[in-house]
């Protein structure tokens, strides 16, 4: 299957009868950007950056996890990489047969709101979409995977960066 062909159609059910959204199969909540961006504002206020970073970052992680054990036997499961466009090597990377690689994230919402909420960062604000790729990637390769940011837009970077690691 090629990325072309990838649809977040196929991994997400609305049904309007009864107001029920599913992703993967499972029951979900569909947030605005926004919403999620005031969440991350109450979090650093009441917590600390540093705390909130981390509690994202875990809430992240449990979503890519899920996604990762519901996700087809090809490796490219919409839910994670609709949020990337792939550098050369990824793919690679993604099927367990290269030891890193690296990926732009292209808009990211979590770098918007940060800047809306709380301007700008001293540190990479891109926690959730961080901890998601780091779940997936850990499931999906059945090994320890840390996604890092290379850059942020919410640091004054024109785009997101992140570096996929194998811990191993």
């Amino acid at each position: 299957m090629s990325l072309e062909h990838l649809d977040i159609n196929d991994q997400l059910e609305v049904d309007a009868e009864v107001g029920l959204v599913r992703l993967a199969g499972r029951p979900a909540v569909v947030l605005d950007a926004s919403t999620l961006g005031l969440l991350r504002k109450e979090l650093v206020e009441q917590t600390g950056l540093e705390e909130a970073r981390a509690l994202l970052t875990r809430v992240g992680y449990a979503q890519g996890w899920r996604l990762g054990s519901g996700a087809a036997e090809d490796p490219f499961t919409p839910g994670l990489l609709g949020l990337f466009r792939m550098e050369p090597g990824v793919p690679a990377f993604l099927q367990g047969t290269q030891a890193g690689a690296r990926f732009l994230e292209l808009d990211s919402f979590e770098a918007e709101q940060h800047l809306a909420h709380l301007g700008p960062s001293r540190i990479p604000a891109c926690w959730v979409i961080c901890g998601l790729a780091s779940g997936y990637l850990s499931r999906r390769q059945g090994r320890d995977v840390d996604v890092r940011e290379e850059r942020c837009a919410a640091q004054g970077a024109p785009r997101c960066r992140f570096q996929g690691r194998s811990r191993e």
